[in-house]
């Protein structure tokens, strides 16, 4: 099973935490860190190695670098 690593983010874009997520698929990992983001992390970036799946946000999420779902 794929890990996946999962960056809180401040508003400044300064790295608050990282989190392990263990999924089958990007869409799992992605579903699993949406509940990461709070008022002082508001935006979550999902890694898979060296790429990157998603952004997600307290607003809205924001999948992957492709504009649409996670790859």
């Amino acid at each position: 099973m794929p890990t996946y690593r999962a960056y809180l983010m401040s508003p400044l874009a300064r790295i608050l935490e990282g989190h392990w997520i263990e999924a089958e698929s990007d869409e799992e990992a992605f579903a699993r860190a949406r509940g990461l983001c709070r008022a002082d992390a508001p935006r979550v970036e999902l890694w898979l190695r060296d790429r990157r799946v998603g952004v997600i946000t307290r607003d809205a999420p924001q999948p992957g670098d492709n504009g649409g779902s996670p790859a």
